[in-house]
């Protein structure tokens, strides 16, 4: 199956304990006038900090791609102002954690 995936996850002031990536089947998109969309939700392991630090964190991704079996989300690092990328291999990955 073919899905469109749709990130829920900004996250500028690192507060943010709802993040999620909902993935819809590509077919019911485009036959559909609504669909139901499957919700995956996620933590960064290693963010123990919630309070307001508006840029001044490492948790905020800004975009996903999907390849084969994994998606790879791609977090604004707020103290270093790059980017990087996590493999969510069958939605998994070492610094995201399922709820």
């Amino acid at each position: 199956m073919n899905y469109i995936y749709i990130g829920d996850f900004g996250n500028n002031a690192g507060t943010r304990t709802d993040l999620k990536v909902y993935r819809v089947d590509i077919s019911d998109y485009f036959t559909n006038d609504t669909v139901n969309a499957e919700i995956i939700h996620f933590t960064y392991a290693d963010q123990t900090n919630f309070s307001n630090q508006i840029y001044a964190h490492n948790f905020d991704a800004e975009a996903l791609i999907s390849i084969g079996d994994s998606l790879y989300i791609f977090t604004k690092i707020g103290l270093t102002q790059s980017l990087i990328s996590t493999a969510y291999q069958k939605y998994l990955a070492p610094t995201l954690q399922l709820k």
